[in-house]
């Protein structure tokens, strides 16, 4: 598609280049006359005289794409733009514009959206939803495409660290860093070098520096994405001790932050679940000295580079996801535009025989409308030695963990919105990084609404079995049944038995994975033997169960959910789901169980809080 970006953001302006050139589209960026480079009151006469004076060139456009500030896109509504419209909200939609009272016609555009399908609106974080639908009554939806922080110019480049790396910090010259305090005079007593400059050109200056220390200013930037993606360690005071320093001085930070409502703090990209694993959190000045010197930079690196392509991978399906959605919506527009009129319609009597009505078969699916995508050059893995396996995965998860269970398995992790973020985690890397059937069952009653997206998109090969075995009463057996295994078990039965995937699929083989857990190398693995020949599949650690499974024959025999309750498993009663797998899978002939090699993992903590790098 051919589409043209109007914003006053050179970073958006930046983002919308790559993200689309990524995608294989054709992108210009709008470039103002004098007189229309302000922000500030683009009202209702200002939107018409451009539109006036620019409409011809408008329409050589497929599709128009603004963002900062959101006022732009009135341009397009007040005119009935009947082409394809994409309005990302950076910054709070009502940034420039007068209040409602005064201006209710442009409220009122954004509010009539709902009903356009040529018109996609959302917001670049979480509280430009929330901001725009319960602070201004404009409702956006839960949709959001965060910044991906990467440029044409940026592209393939990220920070290493050496031995001989110098020891100069930059700061950004923003102004809680120069006005709240002086932050580069302040880290100056530490003996720490530090540079608070604007870069001239782009954030590759940036790559000159061991790290970044910085006062959040922001619900999210383009800036925070940036250093994403780059790898650049980046220094941030908690929340708590923000609070303080806030307290002290002449701080900023974009509405609708109260210093009163600090819990808003979590929807930030700086103090976001999905981020703390590298970011560099101080709780007070002499923690900074501490941490700027024991900090392993290289680490942390490697932590943001693995996140960041996945980050990448999830933020161009979620552009491509609005782009494809459109060309289905024109594609059904066009075929039915092209249906006869039916005042011709003959009367019933002269109706030809049916019989010689012609196939319908060659109709083209909407579904399978070409997009061009230039990212998913994982999906071709080892071609030339593949096997063709129907192979479907299960991701067990439990977020609300019974007490009893904690008990008994030495569960230290109680933070149950932690493990959730965890199991997301996982369930994504699956998504975005395989090609692989992936179903999450969830036995505890949590909904996973972080992955409604992932639901939509992904939905040819992504299912989720979600239920509260409290309250099942096929699972009431397990009531004080305290054995974590047991319960999973009933899991990876119930999944089998409700997953519309798996029957559909004509899938030959079954593998559990225990939720958490993401395995870069599986898919690749899995490809290189032959799955129709086994029996099952086991973990390298016999005694370990993370990675189970089985053929679709076997699977009644691996898996019994009432795997404790049989006669002949009654010497397992007491003891723990790998022994009863073990003896189950030993049962087998050898030649038909394959054992996984030792996996590489990204480190991930299990149950009892003990990091685990293999599998």
């Amino acid at each position: 598609m051919k589409i043209l970006h109007l914003s006053f953001h050179h970073g958006c302006e930046l983002e919308i280049e790559y993200v689309f050139k990524k995608l294989g589209h054709e992108i210009t960026a709008m470039k103002f006359d004098t007189g229309y480079n302000e922000i500030n009151e683009f009202t209702q006469l200002r939107a018409q005289n451009f539109w006036e004076k620019n409409k011809d060139y408008f329409n050589t456009f497929d599709g128009i794409i603004t963002s900062y500030p959101t006022s732009l896109s009135r341009i397009f509504l007040q005119n009935d733009w009947p082409k394809l419209l994409i309005i990302w909200v950076c910054n709070r939609f009502d940034c420039g514009i007068q209040e409602e009272y005064m201006d209710p016609g442009f409220y009122n555009l954004l509010r009539s959206i709902k009903d356009m399908k040529n018109v996609y609106i959302f917001g670049n974080s979480f509280i430009e939803n929330i901001y725009s639908t319960h602070a201004k009554n404009v409702d956006i939806g839960n949709f959001i495409i965060k910044p991906l922080g990467k440029t044409v110019k940026t592209d393939f480049m990220y920070k290493t660290y050496s031995d001989e790396e110098s020891n100069v910090f930059y700061i950004p010259p923003g102004k809680n860093e120069t006005h709240l305090l002086n932050l580069s005079k302040k880290i100056d007593t530490f003996d720490i070098q530090t540079i608070c400059e604007r870069f001239n050109e782009n954030m590759i200056e940036i790559l000159g520096y061991k790290g970044v220390i910085c006062i959040p200013y922001s619900w999210s930037s383009i800036a925070f994405f940036e250093r994403l993606q780059l790898g650049i360690v980046t220094f941030v005071p908690t929340e708590r001790f923000l609070i303080e320093l806030f307290s002290e001085g002449d701080y900023w930070f974009e509405p609708p932050f109260n210093v009163q409502q600090t819990e808003l703090l979590k929807i930030t990209e700086w103090y976001a679940q999905e981020h703390l694993n590298f970011m560099v959190y101080f709780d007070s000045w002499n923690d900074l000295k501490m941490k700027i010197k024991n900090t392993n930079y290289k680490d942390k690196t490697t932590l943001m580079l693995n996140y960041a392509k996945m980050h990448e991978k999830e933020t161009l399906e979620r552009w491509n996801h609005v782009i494809n959605d459109y060309l289905q919506f024109t594609f059904v527009q066009q075929h039915v535009s092209n249906i006869p009129e039916v005042s011709n319609i003959p009367e019933v009597s002269n109706i030809p025989e049916v019989s010689n009505i012609p196939e319908v078969s060659n109709i083209p699916e909407v579904s399978n409308i070409p997009v061009n995508i230039e990212y998913s050059e994982n999906k071709s893995i080892d071609s030339n030695t593949s096997c063709d396996n129907k192979v479907s995965i299960i991701l067990t998860c439990s977020v609300y963990c019974h007490s009893k269970i904690k008990e008994r398995n030495n569960i230290v992790e109680d933070d149950s919105l932690e493990r959730a973020d965890i199991y997301v985690k996982s369930v994504k890397k699956w998504l975005y990084e395989t090609s692989l059937p992936i179903i999450v069952v969830e036995n505890s009653g949590y909904e996973f609404p972080e992955l409604e997206f992932e639901k939509d998109i992904f939905k040819q090969r992504f299912e989720m079995i979600l239920f509260n075995e409290t309250t099942l009463q096929e699972a009431a057996y397990l009531k004080d049944n305290y054995s974590k295994g047991t319960h999973e078990v009933f899991s990876i039965y119930y999944a089998k038995r409700q997953s519309k995937l798996i029957a559909q699929s004509a899938c030959n083989f079954i593998i559990k994975v225990t939720g958490r857990f993401y395995i870069p190398e599986f898919e690749k693995y899995l490809k290189n033997h032959d799955l129709s020949k086994m029996k099952a599949l086991r973990q390298n650690n016999e005694l370990s169960c993370k990675i189970v499974g089985s053929h679709i024959d076997q699977f009644s025999f691996i898996f019994n959910k009432r795997c404790f309750y049989r006669d002949e498993y009654v010497k397992y009663e007491n003891d723990y789901i790998e022994i009863l797998y073990k003896d189950k899978i030993d049962s087998l002939p050898n030649e038909n169980v394959l054992k996984c090699p030792i996996f590489e993992i990204e480190a991930t903590l299990d149950g009892k809080n003990e990091t685990i790098t293999k599998l």
